[in-house]
């Protein structure tokens, strides 16, 4: 997805979307990730960001709730980071598979943990 690529290269900001159960059954796994990925954050933030082509950008992230249902609202939740709000890199904490064709058609790259 070119647009994402470019507003990153122009804001000074890449943001990563977060699709996180922080609601449901799995609401227990959703929380320590989303705390883990902000102190990275601010960790590399306060350092100075990171350099793509000698610019300077810093990183923002939007959160999703999934709600424990992946195969529903998570693949809702991914249209929504990739297609409207145009993240830089989609962030997946469970049951990868199911987006996998999202994945392929969106032509990002994806973390896992």
């Amino acid at each position: 997805m070119p647009g994402a690529r470019a507003s990153v290269a122009g804001s000074g900001t890449a943001t990563v979307g977060a699709i996180l159960p922080l609601s449901g059954l799995f609401s227990t796994l959703g929380p320590p990730e989303l705390d883990a990925m902000q102190m990275a954050i601010e960790a590399i933030n306060s350092g100075g960001g990171f350099k793509v082509a000698g610019k300077q950008h810093t990183i923002a992230v939007k959160v999703l709730d999934d709600e424990s249902a992946p195969a529903t609202v998570g693949i809702s939740d991914y249209r929504q980071l990739v297609e409207v709000d145009h993240v830089s890199v989609p962030v997946l904490a469970d049951n990868t598979r199911i987006y996998a064709a999202q994945v392929r058609r969106a032509s990002l790259p994806v973390l896992s943990p």
